[in-house]
């Protein structure tokens, strides 16, 4: 049975990929998405019936103080999200400005930030809660942004390496936010509309590249890791303080 949930954009489970332990990713217990602030009565209704017991918001405060998440009454389960008043758009979205502005090349922008997303505190940080988090939750998981491909992107693909998906499919993966092109490039109008910007007036070059997803901008951010560290494995050690036993728990939880 295919899950859906009615009105969320870029909605989908992550799981039923091979691993290289053997066995296949479980199936509706991982899912993604974009934000939940306009999702509708029928919708919350879906979000009910996912059964989920962590919610991983990694929007900035003030984007959620802006757009407030619509979750199903009396949730119970737990929303893990970066703390604190400071912070205000994604990078990239603020980069978007900027190439407005005729000062940068979108899909440069997007390379940029996926360069350095990976080593921000506050992401380090919630990552690392992510995965304790993770381990040991009832119920399933649901990560999202505001679009579900950037934020939401790098940590769906650090989440199927630790389950021992291949590269290749992590990629894929990541890729299939293609599917739900059109709805993110309104979303970016919105979002422009809200920053006094008009959408219609922007480089359609532009627009594409910051509402899209390509390839090389995963791949920036997994190098930048490699270079840094050696490896996506090692930054999971020395960076996010995963050990073997939090794997193994992963593993035994998130494998079908």
């Amino acid at each position: 049975m295919t899950r859906t949930v009615r009105g969320l954009t870029n909605f989908r489970d992550f799981g039923g990929y091979d691993t290289a332990h053997g066995r296949k990713v479980a199936r509706e217990r991982l899912y993604r998405s974009a934000g939940l602030a306009e999702l509708t009565d029928d919708g919350v209704a879906d979000l009910h019936a996912l059964d989920l017991g962590l919610v991983v918001d990694l929007r900035h405060p003030a984007e959620r103080r802006r757009e407030p998440s619509r979750l199903p009454e009396g949730f119970r389960g737990r929303v893990l999200a970066t703390e604190g008043d400071g912070g205000g758009d994604a990078a990239h979205l603020n980069g978007l400005l900027t190439g407005i502005a005729g000062t940068g090349d979108g899909r440069a922008v997007m390379v940029e930030y996926y360069r350095h997303a990976p080593f921000s505190p506050d992401r380090t940080q919630l990552f690392a809660a992510f995965f304790k988090a993770l381990a040991a939750v009832e119920g399933a998981v649901l990560i999202h942004c505001t679009a579900g491909k950037d934020r939401t992107g790098l940590l769906v693909a650090l989440t199927q390496h630790m389950l021992g998906v291949h590269r290749d499919d992590i990629l894929a993966e990541y890729m299939r936010s293609l599917e739900a092109l059109a709805a993110l490039e309104a979303a970016s109008s919105k979002w422009l509309i809200r920053q006094n910007v008009d959408a219609a007036a922007v480089d359609p070059d532009i627009m594409r590249a910051m509402a899209s997803v390509h390839a090389s901008y995963l791949e920036a951010a997994l190098d930048a890791i490699a270079d840094r560290h050696g490896g996506l494995d090692t930054y999971a050690s020395e960076i996010l303080g995963l050990d073997t036993a939090l794997r193994d728990r992963l593993h035994a939880r998130l494998h079908a």
